[in-house]
């Protein structure tokens, strides 16, 4: 990837090396499903390369649909070779570390981005920060399992998820807003 990846991260995979997709158990990370370290290597270079073929003129407009919460926290690109995924909704989506931030932003903060995201959202200044907000979330029981028929030999999956029935990254955003 030829950059130096945060002390946090690797010690995360260090602990864990991702969520390995078993087809029963789904959204280690509140419906999103924590990469392997290998996925997310891939996922990177995928998106690296979506950047690498980008002109000028196409950042520039991407700029302008682009947005950030807070203002000036996450540069308003579509894709940035150094936003490093480490959770992901399979469909494009995901929450990873922002290693070059906006003029108001921190380095190594945890962001919402990818395909459906045009408003990129600062979930935490940290890995660390990042999930004790998730440990806050669980204890205030802002959670549930569902379980999804499935007609197949894989049997039952079972879903984490936010309470609210929505997209994760959409509850989130709503969270850190403050407007739930």
């Amino acid at each position: 990837m030829s950059m130096t990846l945060p002390e946090e991260l690797k010690k995360l995979y260090l602990t864990n090396n991702g969520q390995v997709s078993c087809n029963k158990f789904e959204g280690f990370f509140y419906g999103l499903r924590f990469y392997t370290l290998e996925e997310l290597y891939e996922s990177w270079k995928v998106n690296a390369s979506i950047c690498k073929g980008l002109s000028e003129e196409d950042m520039a407009k991407q700029c302008e649909r682009n947005s950030s919460y807070p203002e000036n926290a996450v540069k308003k690109h579509y894709l940035n070779v150094n936003w490093i995924p480490f959770a992901t909704d399979t469909c494009g989506n995901f929450i990873g570390v922002d290693l070059d931030p906006d003029i108001q932003g921190t380095r190594g903060q945890i962001i919402i981005f990818g395909r459906d995201e045009m408003e990129k959202v600062v979930v935490a200044n940290s890995l660390h920060e990042y999930i004790t907000f998730m440990i806050e979330q669980l204890k205030k029981r802002n959670y549930r399992f569902e379980k999804i028929k499935r007609f197949s030999s894989e049997g039952d999956k079972i879903i984490f998820s936010y309470k609210e029935d929505k997209h994760p990254n959409d509850v989130l955003k709503k969270i850190i807003k403050g407007l739930f």
